[in-house]
């Protein structure tokens, strides 16, 4: 521990905490970075008030400016909740242990295995989807076009 990040018990649990968190919102966005491109949109209305249908919005970042502000504080709002009440981190648990009284729960050490797997695949989400959006700017293609046309593999 070269920057002694660990020498205090309560940061070392904050931090892990936090590590699980945005693996799992890293997962999640790679998710919804790659769906748009693959599968057709949602039918239907996104805003009648401006007459912006589903089909409307562009995937990736230009997503971020097509969507109205309502559209923006009720994400925002409901991520509140999320974070604030439904899924917050009880301390007297281990990080990560979010759900309620009916949620999976493995024993040790198959537990201990899966949180581990958890933790790789959330660090790769997070460096996967830090790349495909620096990349979706510098380019301008999403992940999935570059794949498709060969601009990801330096061809």
């Amino acid at each position: 521990d070269p920057l002694n990040l660990a020498a205090n018990e309560e940061a070392l649990y904050r931090r892990r905490c936090v590590e699980i968190k945005h693996g799992r919102v890293a997962m999640a966005a790679v998710v919804g970075l790659l769906v748009p491109d693959m599968v057709s949109t949602l039918p239907g209305t996104l805003s009648y008030s401006k007459n912006l249908q589903f089909s409307d919005v562009p995937t990736g970042l230009q997503a971020i400016t097509a969507l109205p502000v309502l559209g923006w504080i009720q994400i925002i709002g409901f991520v509140g909740v999320l974070e604030l009440a439904a899924l917050r981190q009880d301390p007297a648990k281990q990080p990560g242990d979010v759900g309620g009284a009916g949620w999976l729960r493995y024993p040790e050490p198959q537990r201990s295995n899966k949180l581990l797997i958890e933790l790789k695949n959330g660090r790769l989400a997070m460096i996967a989807v830090t790349w495909m959006l620096v990349s979706e700017a510098l380019t301008g293609q999403s992940a999935a076009d570059q794949v498709l046309s060969g601009a990801a593999w330096g061809s």
